[in-house]
């Protein structure tokens, strides 16, 4: 179970940080660069723009990965 968890949350960290740096890439490409800044400093902001700059997909993503990191610091303090 503590392999399955730590395989969790590291994959889990792993598609979060690759989302985040995808959405601060596509907002300095689209030269938004006050967005991109303050997305890189303040975590949630970049969600935020990110769905509103019609990155949804990137959006979802970098949601979905955040939840299941959080489910599974969760589950690693529980088991």
């Amino acid at each position: 179970m503590r392999d399955a968890l730590t395989i969790l949350l590291t994959l889990s960290l792993a598609v979060h940080v690759v989302c985040h740096a995808a959405i601060f890439g596509t907002l300095l490409r689209r030269r938004d660069f006050r967005r991109a800044a303050l997305g890189l400093v303040c975590s949630p902001l970049a969600a935020l723009f990110a769905w509103e700059g019609q990155m949804k997909p990137w959006a979802r993503a970098w949601l979905g990965s955040l939840v299941a990191y959080a489910l599974g610091v969760i589950l690693a303090h529980v088991v």
